[in-house]
């Protein structure tokens, strides 16, 4: 369920070939004549192009200790390789105030107010998503224990689960900032036993 990308070369065309969905309303696992495969199940691609794919690691590589990917573009299979594979692996790539705007040092939050969180690497969910569906009446929540800190504080959630009208593999959290903070603070994502890397940042006004 983890967003990820794999570089190389002759992946897809030049100009880059963007998320499509197939016949049954899921993210196609064939884009721009690409293709890749964890232990033979094609995974949903969200873009590919001549030197990179972006795509969701398929949910049945849970539980196992590693997967085996190879890519398959324009019908010739690239070499296979084992990669590891963990229960969770959190990472963020948006941070949004309450009014949707993202946050940043020109843009902070209002102290007290809640964030949105954008993020991935959540691992098995309850229910059990499904591999390229797009989350439009079902939203499914991880099944770890998520919890988020802002400044150093334990930040209280209002929701975890899946981002709506994204595909799965979208993790959004709601959290408020505690009280009393201001300025530039850290935030730290955890799922499970695992949490982002440091260096993430949020801003607050008073």
């Amino acid at each position: 369920g983890e967003i990820v990308t794999i570089f190389g070369a002759g992946f897809g065309p030049a100009a880059g070939a963007g998320l499509a969905l197939d016949s049954s309303g899921r993210v196609a696992t064939q884009l721009g004549g690409t293709k890749v495969l964890f232990d033979g199940i094609a995974a949903p691609i969200l873009f590919a192009n001549n030197s990179q794919v972006n795509l969701v690691v398929p949910y049945e590589v849970a539980g196992q200790a590693s997967t085996q990917v190879q890519a398959i573009i324009q019908g010739k299979p690239s070499n296979t390789i084992a990669v590891l594979v963990t229960d969770s692996s959190p990472g963020v790539f948006a941070i949004v105030n309450q009014d949707l705007s993202v946050n940043s040092a020109s843009n902070p939050a209002a102290a007290g107010s809640t964030l949105v969180l954008y993020g991935t690497g959540e691992g098995v969910t309850i229910p059990a998503s499904l591999d390229g569906a797009v989350n439009s009446s079902v939203f499914p929540a991880p099944q770890l224990p998520v919890s988020v800190q802002v400044g150093g504080q334990a930040a209280q959630l209002a929701y975890a689960g899946a981002g709506p009208g994204f595909v799965a593999g979208v993790l959004q959290v709601n959290v408020q900032i505690p009280k009393g903070l201001t300025g530039s603070l850290p935030l730290q994502l955890k799922i499970g036993n695992a949490t982002t890397p440091s260096g993430l940042t949020v801003y607050v006004h008073p």
